[in-house]
């Protein structure tokens, strides 16, 4: 039997990089969600430790919390638009990109289910 090959350790790419602390910065510390946008291989873990480090070295500025008139616009943009995001972020006045679009409404839906969920069960 031939060796296995060990898997080369995950390497963030600078782009990567962005795109995690654009999404922290939108849907701070759902890590879930930030990992499943993501992809690539990354978990909820790797997310955590690599904000985690981010912060320490001053990469990673404090989060700017959406206002509740910008998350009811995005969404009733979303009932019309559905996933174009860059549509999405364009009617948003460019405030937001299109991938912080997305983990928002993402996230939401996430919250959304979860909170029907429990409603179910009672």
């Amino acid at each position: 039997p031939s060796p296995k090959k060990k898997k080369p350790p995950f390497r963030w790419s600078e782009e990567l990089s962005y795109l995690l602390i654009e999404g922290y910065k939108t849907i701070p510390k759902d890590w879930l969600t930030l990992a499943s946008v993501l992809g690539n291989g990354v978990t909820n873990e790797m997310c955590r430790s690599r904000i985690n480090l981010l912060k320490q070295h001053g990469k990673v500025n404090e989060v700017n919390p959406w206002d509740v008139l910008d998350l009811k616009k995005l969404q009733l943009l979303y009932n019309a638009f559905g996933e174009d995001w860059d549509t999405l972020s364009q009617q948003m006045n460019n405030k937001y990109s299109s991938f912080q679009c997305q983990l928002k409404i993402r996230s939401s839906n996430r919250v959304h289910h979860r909170l029907k969920e429990q409603n179910k069960k009672k």
